[in-house]
C-alpha cells in the first residue's frame, strides 16, 4: 500500500496460472469364483502412475527472494492391494 492508503496496480486477484497437473489413475480387479455362492476378489488400485511429478504452487510475493518460483509438489503414485472374501 502506498502511505495515502491506495493499493499497487489494478491487477486482479488469482490471476498467475500455475504449472498444469497430469495424473493417470488406474485399478485392477480380479474375482475368483469358490463354490457356491463364496468369492475371493483381489484389487490393486493406484493413483499418479507414471509418477510425474506434480508442482503446486508459484510464490507470487513480490518482494520474496523466491519470486515466480514453484514452492510445492502434489503426491507421488501410490499403490494400495484390497483383497474381500465374500460368502
Amino acid at each position: 500500500m502506498n502511505p495515502d492508503g491506495t493499493l499497487f496496480g489494478d491487477a486482479g486477484r488469482n490471476i498467475v496460472e500455475g504449472p498444469r497437473q497430469v495424473t493417470l489413475n488406474m485399478a485392477l480387479n480380479k474375482t475368483f469364483e469358490i463354490k457356491d455362492f463364496r468369492a475371493l476378489e483381489l484389487r490393486v488400485q493406484a493413483s499418479n502412475v507414471f509418477n510425474i511429478a506434480q508442482f503446486a504452487a508459484i510464490n507470487t510475493v513480490v518482494n520474496s527472494p523466491i519470486y515466480g518460483q514453484v514452492t510445492g509438489t502434489g503426491s507421488m503414485r501410490r499403490l494400495s492391494m484390497v483383497a474381500r472374501f465374500r460368502f
